[in-house]
């Protein structure tokens, strides 16, 4: 079959030029717009330091997923955000493990232990490794024990399911091939997926709050973003959250002294 390139590109760009003046986006839906606020308080909670330009760096790639994944949903491209959320996730995991990693340094410093553990070891060898379940594996070993696996274990999970959207091995056949199919959804398709985005966002707060503890040692939020950020999050999983994370935040934390 000879397809007449030349000519055909023409009248596809007419139709892709028309779609786009008529596409619809979900700015005036309400669950977006929740989606939107959590997302925003996560862009304003992550650590950031003049001094440390790595903590910076992983912070930074938090945002840039977050805020690409965010415009994707909007304009209905819900397979393709999966991508930037699971390279959030990604860059999450490697965020609290860099801010553990500094937490164990000052731990054993305080006890005049200056040489390396085995544990800093590992862990400074999963954030330089490309192996992703190295460093999956050792978010899960670190924290299995501590009040944040609640938060972590979901995005472990969700790391998983948005995997199956990146890999291209799939033997299963691809129907949404066009932009028409890729951004039409049913109400019952966006409710669950939103579902799924709500519940990343909330546990990734928590994640970030923790975080925020373990490097700063303190809370830096004013009363009232403490306040609103705790309301919001009263809503999905149990009241006063930031308050049990402040109170428990070390427990169940292990730290080799070796």
């Amino acid at each position: 079959m000879i397809l007449m390139i030349k000519d055909n590109y023409k009248k596809d760009f007419t139709l892709f030029s028309k779609f786009e003046k008529n596409r619809k986006d979900l700015i005036s839906n309400p669950k977006f717009r929740r989606i939107y606020e959590i997302s925003y308080i996560i862009y304003n909670l992550l650590p950031y330091s003049k001094l440390d330009s790595e903590l910076n760096n992983y912070s930074n790639l938090v945002k840039r997923d977050l805020v690409s994944a965010i415009d994707l949903i909007n304009l209905q491209h819900f397979e393709s955000s999966k991508r930037d959320l699971r390279s959030m996730i990604e860059s999450i995991f490697r965020l609290i493990g860099y801010v553990f990693k500094g937490y164990i340094y000052l731990k054993r410093k305080e006890r005049k232990i200056y040489g390396h553990s085995s544990q800093i070891f590992s862990i400074r060898s999963a954030l330089n490794t490309y192996k992703i379940g190295k460093l999956t594996t050792l978010i899960d070993r670190l924290f299995k024990n501590s009040i944040i696996y609640n938060d972590i274990r979901p995005l472990l999970d969700y790391y998983t399911s948005f995997s199956n959207t990146v890999h291209t091995n799939s033997k299963e056949d691809i129907f949404h091939n066009d932009l028409s199919t890729l951004t039409t959804h049913t109400n019952d398709e966006f409710d669950d997926f939103s579902d799924d985005v709500l519940s990343l966002l909330i546990h990734t707060i928590g994640i970030i709050y923790f975080s925020n503890l373990i490097y700063f040692s303190k809370d830096l939020l004013s009363q009232q973003d403490f306040y609103y950020i705790n309301r919001i999050l009263g809503k999905y999983t149990c009241d006063n959250y930031l308050v049990k994370l402040q109170n428990n935040y070390l427990d169940g934390i292990f730290i080799d002294f070796n």
